[in-house]
């Protein structure tokens, strides 16, 4: 049986039971359809993962039983940083989901004159909100533990930074 890997952004520590957040809660009990007893692996991007078995999965609230830390070291030796033009949403969404399947630890949403998306400033926050659920729902499909989704940038801005970091 294949045991399912979830992130949640909460502290995680050995032989605790955690509460976990909606979003979770509800992949959980209505997408994979699990149930008390069933294994799992939770992860919150800081390292390791931890070895879990669901207490409770009830209407509002799904309770897991931390188990066992497992150390494990999925990160890449290299450190791929992605710096993409920004796009479409539903392509934004897809370009953002495929990196962090891949493995990119870093994604930075590059902002042009030739961008035909433009981004308004009131909706910054909520567009950056939806993209980090985005890469947070990916991150369940892959084995590596963090991505980190950076502002979207000005692409000039983001070359100069680039150029800096490689000298």
């Amino acid at each position: 049986m294949h045991i399912f890997r979830i992130y949640t952004p909460q502290p995680l520590s050995q032989h605790t039971s955690i509460k976990l957040e909606a979003a979770a809660a509800h992949h959980i009990r209505h997408v994979l359809r699990m149930k008390p007893g069933c294994e799992l692996i939770l992860f919150n991007g800081q390292g390791g993962e931890f070895k879990a078995v669901l207490s409770i999965v009830e209407k509002k609230t799904v309770r897991a039983e931390l188990k066992q830390f497992v150390d494990r070291t999925s990160e890449s030796p290299l450190r791929v940083e992605l710096g993409g033009g920004l796009i479409k949403s539903n392509n934004m969404s897809w370009l953002l989901q495929k990196a962090t399947e891949l493995g990119v630890t870093s994604i930075t949403p590059l902002l042009s004159e030739y961008t035909d998306v433009k981004l308004p400033v009131d909706k910054v926050d909520k567009k950056l909100l939806h993209w980090q659920q985005v890469v947070m729902r990916a991150s369940n499909q892959s084995v590596l533990s963090s991505q980190r989704l950076l502002c979207p940038k000005d692409c000039r801005h983001g070359l100069k930074m680039w150029a800096l970091t490689r000298n």
